[in-house]
């Protein structure tokens, strides 16, 4: 055998032996799910007169989740496809979130490719291109529907400074939970105007100990807004079985877009809350107070969960201008009693204060102007179980109550979720 035959083969062997390597790392790290969604949604509203008299949707969802591995431990790509089933529903009774509705006021079952991205690592930095799901706590999808909320756009996660994290990113589209549309921004949560290019973020998150946190965010809602959040969390072992867990969060809102152009609002703004939740055994009592100061109420992206306000609950945020409210909260781990799995839950948050006299809360809450204050509370009920063994090991059961009351409108609501999750592993 010549040298030059003698070369080449062995190098087409190392290369084999290199490009199998890969490509077992590639699927061998993959992922494919299945996860089963049955959510029933029922909503009644007390006194609407003239209007809707409740909302109620039952459907179920099914969602097929793949992650693959990383080619050359370096590029990979995730897929997910999002797909809801009506089945209940009707037009007197649609609007609830679960289902598309149609322009005759009926809702329809939906499909979308809810996550469709390329990413590349390299050591603990990965970013990821394309639909994705995100969980800046100023850009953190909307999942308490059918089907979850995403993204398109670019992110960057880095772990490569010890006990830092850095996230970045900047989206121009986005899928709605009720939606199989990619669409631009267009409208805030509070249904002020927010059509804008792109949403950009960077995030920086440090454990000072295994206690104790901060974190600091910002992002700029093109032409909307620029947001700034801050965030300390510290939990202190008191005895055995009696532990301290303080967690401190402030968010800053200024404007980002000309006075002069249409459907401009002045967005300043300053959120902050504070809780304190004492633990001992399965048992864990909270409380919380939360402000609102400045000129406008704390708003954030469409059908997101971009709160991460200790009074932001089931149904209200307690966000409204100039409020003020107070939590307590308890919380229940069966563990303990025998009972492993079961979790329990129950608060009341009551807000007063409200500006109901400004332009904007004119425009949030669909009044006509007060000059009292307004008051408002909220009582929530959650109930949760997950199978401990069996072929349905894993299949999680969440019952959530919640009652809402105000003085200043009619939009006093009772609401029954009854949510059914379970996933299957198929790779």
């Amino acid at each position: 055998m010549s040298k030059r035959l003698f070369c080449t083969t062995l190098c087409a062997t190392q290369l084999l032996v290199i490009t199998g390597a890969t490509a077992d790392s590639f699927t061998g790290d993959s992922k494919l799910n299945l996860q089963l969604r049955n959510y029933y949604f029922n909503r009644d509203f007390r006194h609407n007169t003239g209007g809707q008299s409740y909302r109620e949707e039952w459907t179920q969802s099914f969602f097929v989740n793949y992650e693959s591995g990383y080619f050359a431990d370096f590029i990979g790509f995730d897929a997910s496809i999002f797909s809801t089933l009506k089945l209940d529903s009707g037009k007197g009774t649609s609007g609830t979130g679960l289902l598309v509705t149609t322009d005759d006021g009926d809702s329809e079952s939906y499909a979308s490719l809810g996550v469709a991205l390329l990413k590349a690592k390299f050591a603990e930095t990965e970013i990821k291109w394309g639909r994705q799901l995100t969980t800046s706590p100023l850009f953190y999808y909307g999942d308490s529907r059918a089907q979850p909320q995403s993204f398109k756009g670019i992110s960057i996660q880095s772990n490569d400074v010890s006990n830092l994290t850095i996230t970045g990113g900047r989206f121009t589209e986005v899928k709605n939970k009720a939606s199989s549309n990619f669409e631009s921004f267009s409208t805030t949560e509070y249904g002020f105007n927010g059509d804008s290019d792109s949403f950009s973020f960077i995030g920086f998150d440090y454990n000072l100990s295994d206690t104790s946190s901060i974190s600091f965010h910002t992002s700029k809602y093109d032409d909307i807004w620029k947001q700034f959040y801050y965030n300390y969390n510290q939990s202190f072992t008191l005895t055995d079985d009696l532990a301290l867990s303080m967690d401190l969060v402030h968010y800053r809102t200024i404007n980002d877009g000309d006075p002069t152009d249409t459907g401009y609002t002045d967005r300043d703004n300053k959120a902050s809350s504070a809780s304190f939740k004492l633990s001992k055994g399965g048992a864990g009592v909270t409380v919380a107070y939360q402000t609102i100061t400045g000129d406008y109420l704390y708003d954030y992206i469409l059908d997101s969960d971009s709160i991460y306000l200790a009074n932001s609950a089931q149904l209200y945020d307690f966000n409204f201008e100039d409020e003020r409210s107070w939590q307590v909260r308890f919380d229940y781990d069966f563990s303990g009693v025998g009972i492993p799995g079961l979790n329990f839950m129950t608060r009341y948050i009551k807000g007063d204060n409200i500006d109901l006299d400004s332009s904007l809360s004119n425009s949030a809450l669909g009044i006509s102007g007060e000059s009292s204050r307004g008051e408002e509370w909220e009582r929530d009920i959650e109930a949760r179980y997950t199978l401990q063994n069996g072929s349905l090991k894993g299949m999680q059961f969440r019952l959530r109550l919640a009652s809402l009351r105000t003085n200043y409108d009619d939009r006093d609501r009772d609401e029954i979720r009854l949510i059914v999750n379970h996933s299957f592993d198929l790779l």
